[in-house]
């Protein structure tokens, strides 16, 4: 299958370019990676410092100093699990999380706390529709909106884990689970922004805990 895998999304993309027009693609794939791109990092950089200082009691410098290292190895490495050591020392060297709760909240938000796959999926669904030009109404757009957020929650914390679950999503909606040999092929750039929401998303609920039970 890994074997197969190349070849069979070159034949997808292949016949989807026949049907389309590779223009189209382009313009859209652009268009796809900049409101993801965009999105996760207006997650990263303002909901998620705003809920670390009103609820956590951490400001933006002082959360983003303490987890610096766990967001560059969540960067490159693209997985929330194997961050997850990291992720720990700084959030309890850090931001002063007591071990016991991080050893906690962090293994669990590397499993259920997907909020960057969950962005991810929404947005890739609403893609996918934009491509085969179908029209997603209110109702539609509230669907992928919650099968998004409940297929995130079961999502490894591996590398393009969400392309699994991302055909969920797409058939919940009546889209072609084929199309996503379509976002393969950008997946694994977007996938470090996505893991790095999840990650810092991981040490906010951390410190938030730590200062409600303290």
């Amino acid at each position: 299958f890994v074997r197969l895998a190349p070849v069979g999304i070159f034949a997808l993309i292949g016949h989807l370019v026949a049907t389309v027009s590779f223009r189209v693609i382009v313009d859209n794939l652009a268009s796809f990676s900049g409101v993801v791109i965009f999105g996760t990092l207006f997650h990263a950089a303002v909901t998620l410092p705003a809920l670390a200082w009103y609820l956590g009691g951490i400001g933006p410098l002082a959360l983003f100093r303490g987890i610096r290292e766990a967001l560059v190895v969540a960067f490159t490495i693209s997985s929330s699990t194997a961050t997850l050591p990291v992720t720990t020392r700084c959030v309890e060297d850090g931001l002063g999380v007591p071990p016991q709760i991080s050893s906690f909240v962090l293994p669990l938000g590397a499993t259920v706390n997907m909020d960057g796959t969950a962005l991810y999926e929404a947005v890739a669904a609403l893609f996918v529709a934009a491509i085969y030009g179908v029209e997603l109404g209110l109702g539609g757009q509230i669907v992928v909106f919650v099968v998004s957020i409940a297929t995130a929650i079961g999502a490894p914390g591996i590398p393009s884990a969400g392309m699994v679950t991302m055909v969920i999503v797409l058939e919940a909606v009546g889209l072609p689970g084929e199309a996503v040999g379509l976002l393969l092929t950008i997946d694994r750039f977007l996938d470090t922004f996505r893991t790095m929401a999840n990650v810092e998303g991981d040490a906010v609920v951390a410190a938030i805990v730590s200062r409600q039970l303290a």
